[in-house]
């Protein structure tokens, strides 16, 4: 999809390393840490998990009492549960994310985070759409040259992507991650202790 938007000449698999074609060889460079970096940089519905995590059996030097391994498919955390009823992201439990472990001086822990999820059948159509573009806008220019004609694709591209004041519209990255974040059931502002958990939880 993203070579079809560019106007390149379609691949039938890029993970095949046989394929010296240049799209398949550019694609095989950029798919899978664009995806990635997609997947992280936004808490898509479809990529959350919750797990209990496995205590490390080497305890920090100092400063935090126990260590914890992170999942194997892990992006990016997004909190850890300490049975409050505080907005997402906010808890009373003091943490650090260093490497692939989470120090915290509690004897266990819950985390819910953002995980790596492979395969595009499971993805969300609009995440899809936005990969579509942000993959097309890294291939645009090794496959078509930094002529006129390639710039002039990149930037349309980037203006779809992330919206253009020229033609007064967002982006399809913003018009995304504003409907994924509304599929969810949020407590009332009026029913938040203070204005700043609303603020925090998006209900102001």
């Amino acid at each position: 999809m993203s070579l079809a938007r560019i106007g390149a000449q379609r691949i039938n698999d890029y993970t095949d390393s046989s394929d010296t074609n240049k799209g398949a060889i550019y694609c095989r460079l950029f798919y899978e840490q664009t995806a990635k970096a997609l997947m992280r940089s936004h808490l898509w519905r479809f990529a959350r998990e919750r797990v209990q995590l496995s205590q490390d059996t080497d305890d920090p030097d100092f400063q935090w009492t126990y260590a914890y391994h992170l999942p194997s498919d892990f992006l990016r955390h997004i909190l850890v549960y300490d049975g409050s009823d505080l907005p997402e992201g906010r808890t009373y439990v003091s943490y650090e994310l260093e490497g692939s472990r989470l120090l915290i001086d509690e004897s266990s822990v819950y985390l819910k985070y953002i995980k790596w999820v492979e395969s595009p059948a499971n993805w969300d159509a609009l995440f899809i759409e936005a990969l579509v573009l942000q993959l097309a806008a890294k291939l645009v220019l090794p496959l078509s040259g930094a002529g006129k004609e390639g710039l002039a694709i990149k930037s349309d591209i980037d203006a779809e992507l992330y919206g253009s004041r020229r033609y007064g519209r967002r982006g399809v990255i913003s018009r995304v991650r504003a409907m994924d974040r509304q599929e969810a059931e949020h407590i009332g502002r009026d029913e938040l202790k203070t204005w700043s958990d609303a603020r925090f939880s998006d209900s102001a």
